[in-house]
């Protein structure tokens, strides 16, 4: 199969509900990577480059976005995301997590920043969390990296850093929100499931959808 279009990438996500970033993902499962050319990556084309369809199916809503398939890059489409949420949120809350001592405090700050309808970018976090020190950064993007993974935050596009005059410069940075919020219609859409149904659900889901090998590796795949 060839994505050639963003109309493609959309209609493959709708019909297998999920699609991997990366390939060497679970065989039999699409990844984007292994589903476009490499001429087409980096043309700045919203409609033919594949990078692009991160930024847009985000902002958009048309995906969940970010390292939400066992941590690892990928996307999820609205209709499963009730199940995908269901079966990565972990049970206890973070604040009783940490306070267990089993969340880094790294990450119960990260979360702590996020505001309902107040998105945040990496540059911003890395200025409350870290200033302009070195030191701490693999440790921020380790946090934002699980509470992805956790279904705390999502990405919600990217956001463009302005000088002293308002100006723009640099790459833009990717935006992230509380995913409860910005996927809130799609988990009113579907009542969630106790942790493990929910997980059974996605295996079967992804066996019908094309998946091989054996359930015990895909289910580490999707669920350290």
């Amino acid at each position: 199969m060839h994505l050639k279009t963003y109309a493609d990438f959309l209609a493959l996500l709708q019909e297998c509900g999920l699609v991997w970033f990366s390939s060497g993902q679970p065989v039999g499962l699409p990844s984007l990577c292994a589903y476009t050319e490499d001429a087409q990556w980096h043309t700045g084309d919203p409609d033919t480059d594949p990078w692009q369809w991160r930024e847009r199916a985000a902002a958009g809503g048309r995906a969940a976005v970010g390292n939400v398939l066992g941590g690892r890059k990928g996307f999820i489409a609205p209709a499963l995301y009730p199940l995908f949420f269901a079966a990565s949120r972990p049970p206890l809350s973070l604040e009783e997590r940490y306070a267990d001592g089993l969340v880094p405090r790294m990450q119960q700050r990260a979360l702590a920043l996020f505001l309902p309808g107040q998105p945040l970018s990496t540059f911003e976090l890395r200025a409350q969390l870290i200033g302009s020190k070195k030191e701490g950064v693999s440790k921020m993007f380790g946090a934002i990296e699980a509470l992805m993974r956790e279904f705390y935050i999502t990405v919600c596009g990217s956001k463009q850093k302005t000088n002293a005059l308002g100006q723009p410069y640099g790459w833009p940075a990717v935006n992230y929100a509380l995913a409860e919020e910005w996927h809130g219609d799609w988990l009113a859409a579907a009542p969630l499931l106790p942790q493990e149904e929910a997980r059974e659900a996605i295996l079967a889901h992804c066996v019908k959808v094309g998946a091989e090998g054996s359930e015990a590796v895909l289910r580490r795949r999707l669920w350290k």
